[in-house]
């Protein structure tokens, strides 16, 4: 799945690539472990081995500008026709400077292939905006995930 977006000055190539070979995995699990957990002062409890990864229906997915890992992904596929899109991350030198925008439009080209009709997050509340942006609104789906960890999250959802 490759999307051209060229600027006259730079010309970028975007690539969302499911991780399966171990410098892609590096990366994926650097990207998350940074950006979501040490940045947040979360140090020393994210879990690359976390036994979520490798369930059939889950895809960890890393999106690549240029050929550089900038975000991380993992697409949970669920039996209903419902994606749960998990643990989205922009390494910190890449934020705002529109990768986000592109990881979403990805996320639908990946999701609509597998017939995929809806998308849900747990957001993080400083998240929330960023998928406002992406045509989320904020919809309870799944109570029994705001435990833990997600205690504080947004729950939003979009329709495809």
């Amino acid at each position: 799945m490759n999307h051209t977006f060229m600027d006259p000055a730079q010309p970028t190539n975007y690539e969302l690539v499911v991780v399966n070979n171990p410098d892609d995995w590096n990366a994926y699990h650097r990207i998350r472990r940074e950006e979501l957990f040490e940045a947040r002062g979360r140090h020393g409890i994210y879990n690359p081995h976390h036994p979520d990864e490798g369930l059939l229906n889950n895809f960890p997915l890393l999106l690549k500008c240029n050929g550089a890992a900038v975000a991380t992904v993992r697409l949970d596929v669920q039996e209903n026709g419902v994606t749960i899109v998990r643990l989205v991350a922009v390494t910190r030198s890449e934020q705002s400077k529109g990768h986000g925008r592109v990881l979403g439009k990805h996320i639908e080209d990946f999701v609509r292939k597998k017939g995929i009709k809806k998308l849900v997050v747990n957001a993080a509340p400083d998240a929330v905006g960023y998928y406002e942006r992406l045509g989320f609104s904020r919809e309870i789906w799944d109570r029994a995930e705001l435990k833990g960890m997600l205690v504080d999250v947004v729950q939003m959802a979009k329709r495809l």
